[in-house]
C-alpha cells in the first residue's frame, strides 16, 4: 500500500495569522486572548485550526514556519495596515458600515454580562479589515480613542459605482463626488460617531 500524501497546507485567515504571530512570540494561549481581546477558548481554538491549515503540530512548528515565511518575503509583504475607528456604540457603526460598504462583522468582543457594553469589532470585505473600538467615558487614555476624530481613507476601482450603491442602501452621502486637488476624484461619508470615510477612484 503506497503511503498517503500529506494534503497542502491552507492559506490561514486574518485573525488566524495574527494568533500565529503571537505563537511565534512564545505567548501562551490565556497571552494571546487577553492580547487579542478573545476567550481563553477562543484562543485554544484559533490555534487548533491554524495547526490544522498548516498541517502542524505543534507551537514550535508554527514559530519555525513564521520564521521561514520572515525570511523567504521581504518585509514589506507582511506589513499590514489595519484602522481602528473609535464609535460611540459599536453595534450601531457595525450595521452602518455593512450598510454602506458591505463590511461583514467578522468579531465582536461583548461584555462579561448585560451592564457592560460592547467594546470591540472587526469588519472585513475581502482583503479590507477594520476594526472598531468603544469610545469610553472621559478622561480618554489616547486622545485617538475619543469617537469623532476617525478618518478611513480608501481606494476604488469604481467611485462612481460604488457611490450608487451607498445612494441606493440609504446611506448620507455627506460630500459629494468631486475632483480633489492631487486629480483624484472622491466624495466622503460620515458614520455614526462622526468618524470621515472619503472614498477615492484609485
Amino acid at each position: 500500500m503506497s503511503a498517503r500524501l500529506p494534503s497542502e497546507p491552507e492559506k490561514p485567515t486574518p485573525r488566524q495569522f495574527e494568533v500565529a504571530r503571537l505563537v511565534a512570540r512564545g505567548m501562551t494561549n490565556p497571552e494571546i486572548g487577553a492580547e487579542l481581546g478573545i476567550s481563553l477558548d477562543g484562543a485554544k481554538y484559533h490555534v487548533a485550526e491554524l495547526l490544522g491549515r498548516l498541517n502542524l503540530s505543534t507551537r514550535k512548528e508554527i514559530a519555525e514556519h513564521m520564521k521561514r515565511i520572515a525570511q523567504e518575503k521581504p518585509m514589506t509583504a507582511e506589513i499590514v495596515s489595519i484602522p481602528i475607528l473609535p464609535v460611540e456604540d459599536i453595534c450601531e457603526a457595525a450595521d452602518w458600515y455593512n450598510r454602506a460598504l458591505a463590511l461583514e462583522t467578522t468579531y465582536l468582543h461583548e461584555g462579561a454580562d448585560e451592564t457592560e457594553a460592547t467594546n470591540y469589532a472587526i469588519l472585513q470585505r475581502g482583503d479590507l479589515i477594520v476594526h472598531l473600538i468603544l469610545d469610553e467615558p472621559p478622561p480618554h487614555s489616547e486622545p485617538w480613542t475619543k469617537a469623532g476624530v476617525g478618518r478611513l481613507y480608501l481606494k476604488v476601482r469604481d467611485v462612481d459605482q460604488l457611490l450608487d450603491e451607498v445612494r441606493k442602501s440609504g446611506i448620507e452621502v455627506t460630500r459629494g463626488l468631486q475632483t480633489e486637488n492631487w486629480g483624484a476624484r472622491g466624495f466622503d461619508l460620515t458614520d455614526p460617531s462622526g468618524n470621515t470615510v472619503h472614498i477615492e477612484q484609485g
